[in-house]
């Protein structure tokens, strides 16, 4: 972020920059370089996406990021000017740099880059199918495992009582199918994340059971009526808001650690993801400590039991 800031400060960046995408680096590179990365570009298995030269650009930058940041913004333009890929080995090295940024990335953004670089390709046309204004997100954003992720965020759980029972995680509030519906009930969801949100900068990360685009997936309750939700959370100003794809279902055995569970082991839930025992053991000792430590304090909303009569 912060070469970013520096990089929009400086003169004659974007046509430099601009240069070296439309020439795949080559006002960069030296012929060997070149003809390097044009090879991997070609043969490399699999096959990089189209938004590559983009990454490649972007790796390089970062590459020299302490020097570009000491650059005065007016000398910014000659210095971009100057960086060079000199050899076929430095050419495999920031090929490789620019590939696991870009799976690293989330699907939207490589998405967006990939129309970008293809301006044949026209954007997917808004249905009914798809009527989320907020990011689809992968599950190791939500889990917080890969380098894209959101970071801290808390969860807005809205599978059944018993899913979220079974297992949910600890910065979790519940707001099932049965009260989807409910302004009342979304309005007192969003009051109660509010403050939280605002003082500690979390994100929010809405979770269905399975994919967030069928009436199935979000546990009998209607696509649009949870686009309805999360873009009333947008409109009430919550920042980083996004649904992960794929449901809860999608997440695997990765995020045992951040998690309760009600009566299920972390070594029965990592065997069935096929993980390996001795990491299942480990989840499970995470899990007694999280459990010790969440009996006289719970970070989710659970529903009120009813009154006795």
């Amino acid at each position: 972020p912060q070469l970013h800031v520096h990089l929009q400060r400086g003169a004659g960046v974007s046509i430099h920059l601009m240069r070296s995408l439309l020439t795949f680096l080559g006002s960069m590179a030296s012929s060997e370089a070149v003809c390097r990365l044009l090879d991997l570009a070609i043969w490399d298995t699999p096959p990089v996406k189209p938004c590559h030269p983009a990454y490649l650009l972007v790796s390089l930058l970062r590459a020299n990021e302490t020097s570009l940041l000491a650059t005065p913004p007016a000398a910014l333009g000659a210095a971009i000017a100057s960086l060079r890929v000199s050899s076929a080995l430095d050419a495999q090295r920031l090929h490789d740099n620019a590939t696991a940024a870009c799976a690293a990335s989330p699907h939207l953004l490589r998405q967006d880059l990939t129309r970008a670089a293809s301006p044949s390709t026209s954007a997917p046309a808004a249905s009914s199918s798809d009527p989320y204004v907020c990011a689809l997100l992968e599950a190791s954003e939500v889990a917080g495992t890969g380098l894209a992720g959101l970071g801290k965020s808390w969860t807005v759980d809205l599978r059944t009582q018993a899913e979220f029972d079974k297992a949910h995680f600890a910065l979790a509030l519940h707001l099932p199918p049965s009260e989807l519906a409910s302004p009342a009930a979304r309005e007192s969801a969003r009051t109660e994340l509010a403050a939280v949100c605002a003082e500690s900068g979390c994100g929010l990360s809405f979770v269905t059971s399975g994919s967030p685009l069928t009436a199935a997936g979000c546990s009998g309750a209607a696509p649009e009526l949870v686009a309805l939700a999360i873009s009333e959370f947008i409109r009430a100003g919550f920042s980083r808001v996004g649904i992960l794809d794929g449901g809860f279902g999608s997440l695997g055995a990765a995020p045992l650690d951040c998690m309760v569970t009600d009566g299920v082991s972390a070594t029965q839930a990592a065997s069935s993801s096929g993980v390996a025992s001795k990491l299942a053991e480990q989840a499970s000792a995470k899990l007694g400590k999280a459990k010790g430590a969440m009996r006289n304090i719970s970070f989710s909303r659970r529903r009120a039991k009813p009154a006795p009569l």
